[in-house]
């Protein structure tokens, strides 16, 4: 079966539009990369109409040539779909011809409804297989790299936290405890809470979320924890190397609360008034909020405890699946 090859960032797929793999609207009037013979076909179009395409390596040594992978600084995931997919059967191929020999530019012209970016049209997710991270081609929806965030976190223990943005929108965040022993050789209940991939949503301005994941925690059976003996974290990684990595500890407190209540009696007084006392932990203030990087010896720490990769760490076992794939390409043409 022959293949052609793309290679796409990990956050890109993860937000895929819909569930296909779909080409762009492409407009050099408005911008997009010069095309020679789309620039032809784009001035003589009618109105209403917009140019979609989308390309492809045509071979995996055309991709390994071009592809660069050392030089990422974001996770990126390598891709093949079968050649004689039907998609194709209404796009026009050409030589892309800014890589001619390596790549095809594929494109066709349709009726385009306001605000459309992307074709109606797309290779479905169950007929793209990627490069998974133990050097093994899988198809797209059953395959490690790219198995979203609720899979993904599951296998680690996390658990959602549903939420509603400000904006009025529903939003999830994931969570999960861990013994944590610190440099100091004590040893704590650690919560972590990390955000979906697929997301660019953070809960650094919102007390409220990382109270109720306290209160989660603590209404799961594990209130006997005092607070001194808690310790709560949120990590963030962004999509780059070189993006700012935070690891943010939120200090947690504990205080007994009592509050006063009645009960009634069968003889008088006829009610009796009773105290009850309540343990609660509460989170800190925004302004008392502690930010740590994620290579320092906190961050190294609290990632490994909760058996979490960084990007850089991610991207080394990617290089290294695709320097062995590769290099037995070469060996076998």
């Amino acid at each position: 079966m022959s293949y052609i090859y793309r290679y796409d960032p990990l956050t890109t797929h993860l937000r895929m539009h819909g569930d296909m793999l779909r080409a762009r609207r492409w407009s050099f009037k408005e911008g997009s990369w010069a095309h020679e013979p789309l620039i032809e076909a784009e001035n003589c179009m009618s109105d209403g109409r917009s140019i979609f395409r989308i390309s492809f390596w045509k071979s995996l040594e055309a991709a390994k040539l071009r592809i660069g992978y050392r030089l990422w600084s974001e996770m990126h995931v390598l891709q093949r779909v079968r050649e004689d997919h039907p998609f194709f059967a209404e796009y026009t191929r050409i030589d892309d011809d800014h890589m001619p020999n390596a790549a095809w530019l594929y494109w066709r012209s349709g009726e385009r409804e306001s605000g459309q970016e992307w074709s109606e049209d797309g290779i479905p997710k169950s007929d793209i297989e990627v490069l998974d991270l133990d050097g093994k081609w899988r198809p797209m929806l059953g395959s490690g790299l790219m198995a979203s965030s609720h899979t993904r976190y599951a296998r680690l223990g996390f658990r959602p936290h549903y939420f509603q943005t400000s904006l009025g929108d529903a939003a999830v965040v994931f969570w999960t405890s861990r013994l944590f022993s610190a440099q100091s050789g004590d040893t704590y209940v650690a919560l972590l809470v990390t955000h979906p991939r697929e997301s660019k949503l953070r809960i650094y301005n919102d007390r409220c979320i990382a109270q109720s994941i306290v209160d989660q925690y603590r209404a799961s059976g594990s209130a006997d924890i005092p607070a001194e003996r808690l310790r709560m974290f949120v990590v963030d990684e962004g999509d780059h190397t070189y993006d700012h990595s935070h690891l943010v500890e939120i200090p947690l407190s504990g205080r007994w609360i009592v509050e006063e209540g009645s009960r009634w009696r069968m003889c008088l007084p006829w009610r009796q008034t009773v105290e009850r006392a309540s343990y609660v932990v509460q989170v800190a203030g925004l302004d008392n909020w502690r930010w740590n990087t994620l290579d320092n010896a906190l961050g190294i720490a609290v990632m490994s405890t909760f058996e979490l990769a960084t990007v850089e760490q991610a991207l080394s076992q990617y290089r290294a699946v695709l320097d062995e794939v590769l290099s037995d390409y070469e060996t076998i043409v």
